[in-house]
């Protein structure tokens, strides 16, 4: 990752740049003026979370993956090849972080370390939903974004993360196993 990192900042630069949106226009909501790309980018993660849930729980492959996260010892007995799922795994997971990095660009700055602040917000969203659990991460991702923009009313966004961080702490204190986790 750090060379990946290396080349993009040796390439392009290390000035962060904005991407125009693909879809301009705003609609008024209460008070505000609210970007229709945002409401678009809702509805494509929506689509694609809900292809994650299909192709996790109604295909062979979402049934193997499932199977060797839960016991590798004994998938590798019923025949599942291990190495294969690990591989696709992998693929499906860089994938997803590409496709999410191109639907993020048009609302953040576009710059050659973008997926820290996302990886930082990830990990909380994970842990705090509890592993292995989708749903949980839904929930939770809403959850941590209304706890983010609400402190950010108060503070600078930027310390706003602080507030999630803090309520992971405290979920984890009275849970440890996430609010959905097993």
């Amino acid at each position: 990752m750090l060379v990946l990192q290396q080349l993009v900042l040796t390439h392009f630069g290390g000035t962060a740049r904005r991407i125009a949106l693909p879809i301009p226009g705003r609609f008024p909501l209460f008070d505000l003026q609210y970007p229709v790309m945002r409401i678009v980018i809702a509805a494509i993660s929506a689509a694609v979370m809900g292809g994650l849930w299909l192709f996790l729980n109604r295909t062979r492959y979402g049934l193997w993956m499932r199977a060797v996260v839960q016991d590798r010892e004994m998938a590798v007995a019923l025949g599942i090849p291990v190495h294969k799922v690990y591989m696709w795994t992998f693929v499906l997971g860089s994938v997803l972080a590409a496709f999410s990095g191109v639907l993020a660009a048009p609302i953040v700055s576009v710059d050659f370390m973008m997926g820290r602040e996302i990886l930082i917000m990830a990990f909380i969203i994970v842990i705090v939903g509890g592993m292995g659990n989708l749903w949980g991460s839904v929930v939770t991702a809403v959850v941590i974004s209304l706890i983010h923009g609400v402190g950010s009313i108060f503070v600078v966004p930027s310390t706003a993360t602080v507030f999630s961080l803090g309520f992971m702490i405290l979920v984890l204190l009275v849970r440890p196993q996430g609010l959905f986790g097993e």
